[in-house]
């Protein structure tokens, strides 16, 4: 039940983060749109994405350094789990300074030789760059820190620093028409400062709340456990690159082949997909310091369990928040940026297909994480997620309209989704079948009952906020009831109602209580 409690409040933490990180996103884009411009903002969205490729290393690093510290806490031993952390700190002090010296070093390269940039924007593009590293170095420095709240499942925290950084963002963004001189450098300066806010933040307060975040851990290093630290996160490392290689790799593409203004389309229709993936994200984000240290403890079928309902819970959470947008992509997009450049509807579409396909296996990542053996999983995984681009690249090679490299994204998706589960079949004895009951048909099923009610809704309306509104309560109700029916299990809807009936027993009390309620 503790577990339980702590996954909810986790969750409502994650949620809370990304509620306000949307709504902060969902007005800036647009203002930073309409004050930049299209090609500045196309140039600021490929600099920028150009670098970020780089950021795989902070989700791949604190994945390696958040799994062996909750491994060590969920097998009890608190001073192994201080022992990884200090060595994280080392390696990832280290590792700053080198991002450092190689990011600024490479700038020339990167901005002359492998970008378009309008030779009267290079000073411009050149600031964004520095900035970009900046926040990357700052981003590679907090890893072990915000590994180490991650393992504590200090979820809360990440996630009062996350909301500190978006209304940094927010306020920002909107005194950008009264701030002189060069608009695109001021956004890019307030676009990083929101950025080292969420990192450097959860660094601070670890350094204050925590005894061993304040030990110089230059002397503890051991040889053996450095190794083993550095096999699983360079294997993870190179899982990591795929995401970036994904989501990058067609910006790029797009840059060479077509221009600034297709950046900027594909640059919007990447911040949609990155405020609602972030919302299926908050779900795994919770549940994996559990599934980790469920395997560490020996309780794999309850590692199993967790780990098919963050597969089943994610994609549902996503398409609860995403359906009724994919329905009336054209009017979203017209009613937030007025006048959304050419073929945003379609990026975001095919963005939104792929995040949906990688929900009904994402659990099997933090699973897998868990188990620690990764090394031909990776290769496997990167692969196939690595083949969108040179397909991509044919395809625009050959002519062919620009939304289609983001086909070769969905299809490597799915091809990467079916080799997952082959892998956790292999590695921890997953069930395919159990899966396919308890996971892929109750989902298919829901989503598609969900979108058959939507469309049937949507020929009594025209495009409005009113037929918007209507299919958010459509769907809505859909999906919550299928849900109950088809994708929880009995034990699921029996801890629910367990849940449900003692909150509200404690609310009627504190409602018809006559004494008076201290809280302090």
């Amino acid at each position: 039940m503790r577990k339980s409690t702590r996954i909810i409040a986790n969750t409502v933490a994650s949620y809370a983060r990304l509620c306000f990180s949307a709504v902060s996103g969902f007005v800036t884009v647009p203002i930073a749109l309409h004050t930049l411009g299209a090609a500045d903002y196309g140039l600021f969205a490929v600099v920028a994405g150009s670098l970020s490729f780089l950021m795989f290393i902070n989700g791949a690093l604190t994945g390696g350094a958040q799994r062996h510290i909750a491994h060590s806490i969920g097998r009890g031993d608190s001073e192994e789990a201080d022992r990884w952390f200090t060595l994280s700190v080392c390696v990832h002090s280290l590792l700053g300074f080198l991002v450092l010296v190689a990011g600024w070093s490479a700038s020339h390269v990167i901005l002359d030789h492998i970008l378009r940039i309008p030779p009267i924007r290079s000073a411009a593009a050149l600031w964004v760059y520095h900035l970009v590293v900046t926040a990357m170095v700052c981003d590679v420095i907090s890893t072990p820190y915000q590994a180490l709240l991650m393992a504590r499942e200090s979820i809360a925290v990440l996630s009062v620093f996350g909301i500190g950084g978006s209304l940094l963002l927010f306020a920002g963004t909107i005194s950008l028409r009264v701030l002189p001189g060069d608009a695109l450098k001021w956004y890019s300066a307030i676009y990083v400062a929101s950025q080292v806010t969420v990192l450097m933040g959860p660094m601070l307060f670890c350094i204050s709340r925590f005894p061993a975040c304040r030990r110089l851990p230059w002397p503890g290093v051991r040889r053996k456990r450095l190794v083993e630290l550095l096999c699983f996160s360079g294997w993870n490392l190179f899982g990591a690159l795929s995401g970036p290689v994904r989501m990058q790799g067609p910006a790029l593409l797009l840059n060479h082949f077509v221009g600034p203004v297709a950046n900027a389309s594909y640059g919007i229709a990447m911040q949609v997909n990155g405020f609602t993936s972030n919302i299926s994200s908050g779900l795994l984000r919770a549940t994996s310091p559990a599934i980790v240290k469920s395997e560490a403890a020996g309780e794999r079928r309850q590692m199993i369990q967790l780990a098919n309902f963050s597969n089943k819970g994610s994609f549902l959470i996503l398409w609860l928040a995403i359906a009724p947008i994919l329905v009336n992509i054209r009017f979203v997009l017209k009613l937030w940026l007025s006048k959304p450049p050419a073929d945003t509807g379609l990026f975001a579409t095919l963005l939104l297909t792929a995040t949906l396909i990688d929900q009904l296996t994402s659990g099997v990542i933090a699973s897998v994480q868990a188990h620690g053996k990764i090394a031909l999983y990776q290769v496997a995984m990167s692969t196939l997620t690595y083949m969108s681009v040179p397909v991509g690249y044919f395809l625009l090679a050959r002519g062919l309209p620009a939304p289609t490299i983001l086909y070769a994204v969905v299809a490597s998706a799915a091809l990467a989704g079916v080799a997952r589960l082959g892998f956790a079949h292999r590695i921890f004895g997953l069930g395919i079948l159990d899966w396919l009951a308890t996971v892929f048909v109750p989902c298919v099923a829901i989503a598609g009952g969900a979108l058959i009610a939507m469309k049937s809704v949507a020929t009594f309306f025209q495009p409005s906020i009113l037929e918007t509104v209507a299919l958010f309560l459509v769907n809505g109700v859909c999906v919550l009831g299928l849900a109950w029916i088809l994708a929880l299990t009995s034990t699921e809807r029996a801890r629910i109602t367990e849940r449900l009936a003692e909150l509200t027993r404690r609310y009627r009390g504190y409602l018809w209580s006559t004494t008076p309620i201290s809280i302090s």
